[in-house]
């Protein structure tokens, strides 16, 4: 069996206003949690990815490097903490609210280069793409916390009110830590 585990959390955003406090110290928390209490997971199978080298192009090598090699049995996981949002969705037939949940990237911008739309953002509709691509009886664990723009106004006093948690459609009614099995 080799379980394997991507971590990824971003404080530092290149837009100043955009910095959240935090998440970083969530990815490491979790990597001591399954590295050294529950043993799941040995160090070398953990990869993260922090601040600016949580690109969208970081994000989805890594991804591919977690799914890659799986097979029956193994338990992958993929945390992300740090800034989502949802922005219209390029299918509206098929979203019922017609909106796309997506994480944002340290290079998240919009089609202009400007920080804060999208061009480089990554949706519920890629995470499910890529996680089609796990064979059966392998267990993904989806764990994100995103903190949205609605509810991180400046001033970060108490941090427990300012996070809310999400999901990624491709795994919705699934506890905190969520356990999926490909059959």
């Amino acid at each position: 069996m080799k379980n394997k585990a991507l971590l990824v959390g971003i404080n530092a955003y290149p837009n100043p206003s955009n910095q959240l406090r935090g998440c970083v110290n969530d990815i490491v928390d979790m990597e001591n949690f399954i590295a050294s209490k529950n043993k799941i997971y040995q160090r070398e199978n953990i990869r993260t990815l922090t601040d600016s080298r949580a690109t969208k192009k970081g994000i989805l090598a890594a991804l591919d490097w977690l799914i890659l090699g799986a097979t029956a049995g193994d338990q992958i996981l993929f945390q992300y903490s740090g800034h989502g949002a949802q922005v219209p969705s390029q299918t509206p037939d098929f979203e019922k609210d017609g909106l796309d949940e997506i994480i944002c990237p340290y290079d998240f911008e919009d089609e202009n280069g400007a920080a804060g739309t999208g061009a480089n953002a990554i949706s519920d509709k890629e995470f499910a793409q890529l996680f089609a691509k796990i064979p059966k009886g392998c267990i993904l664990y989806g764990y994100r916390i995103v903190a949205t723009r609605r509810i991180c106004p400046e001033g970060w006093k108490k941090r427990e009110r300012k996070i809310q948690v999400h999901y990624i459609e491709v795994l919705t009614k699934l506890p905190k830590i969520k356990r999926w099995t490909t059959t």
